[in-house]
């Protein structure tokens, strides 16, 4: 094992990305990402400083098994892996929550009692009982609690926040009186679906950057969200633009 992928490995079990580990030596993150590509070598005075960062001697720094694990890998990845079904359970928990606050708040006639608000899905609001309806709400929290169940924080808490993000839109911005006559009084359904179905790649690049060690604020992080919502801002353009095409028809 070269002197990078101990580096690598003592980084991650300390569980910092790249750029807080440049932060604490104080260098660039390029630096540590050729040290632990084996592209260059620390000097003997970062080689110290990377050894207190990560919270080992130097000797252990240039010495570390390959066949073994630092026991801090092993106690993170058993904590994170316990972990799993809270975060899972918090993700369901945010759906639940909401859903019983908007069913409280939208019925046309106010039912307090459990199962009124649990069956009754006739709402002023046509996207909310669309998504009802279709099953699509239920489909959106298993698919949130399921990423945060397997280890994907990141993806589930994209989907879970775009989901609402595009419900939100959805009812500002799907109304369309003019198509009303023909049944298409409301494009909600299909701006929700351009932001919602939109996220799901999104969490998975994003999940992949954090496998690479990639801080959850950096430049690509940064990129990936404003890639993503001119994604959005497009898709949601376009549906608006086919309105006024769809009437004139």
């Amino acid at each position: 094992m070269t002197l990078g992928d101990r580096i690598k490995r003592r980084r991650r079990a300390a569980g910092l990305t790249q750029d807080r580990l440049a932060e604490l030596v104080g260098v660039s993150r390029q630096a540590v990402a050729k040290w632990e590509g084996g592209l260059s070598l620390p000097s003997a005075e970062n080689l110290f400083k990377l050894a207190k960062a990560l919270g080992c001697s130097v000797d252990l720094l240039e010495q570390l098994p390959a066949e073994a694990a630092p026991p801090e890998a092993a106690s993170h990845g058993r904590s994170a892996t316990a972990l799993r079904p809270l975060w899972a359970l918090g993700a369901a928990g945010i759906f639940a929550a909401i859903f019983l606050l908007v069913q409280l708040l939208l019925q046309p006639a106010p039912d307090s009692s459990l199962v009124g608000l649990l069956s009754n899905w006739a709402h002023k609001s046509y996207l909310w009982g669309w998504l009802l309806h279709r099953g699509l709400y239920w489909m959106a929290l298993g698919v949130s609690a399921l990423g945060a169940l397997v280890g994907k924080a990141r993806f589930s808490g994209i989907t879970c926040g775009m989901f609402y993000l595009g419900l939100l839109l959805g009812e500002l911005l799907g109304p369309s009186p003019a198509l009303s006559s023909l049944g298409q009084g409301h494009f909600g359904w299909a701006v929700w679906g351009a932001v919602y179905l939109s996220s799901i790649p999104t969490g998975i690049i994003w999940e992949r950057q954090r496998k690479k060690g990639g801080a959850l604020v950096s430049r690509s992080s940064a990129l990936l969200v404003a890639s993503y919502a001119l994604i959005v801002a497009l898709l949601v353009l376009l549906v608006l633009l086919s309105r006024p095409a769809a009437a004139a028809v």
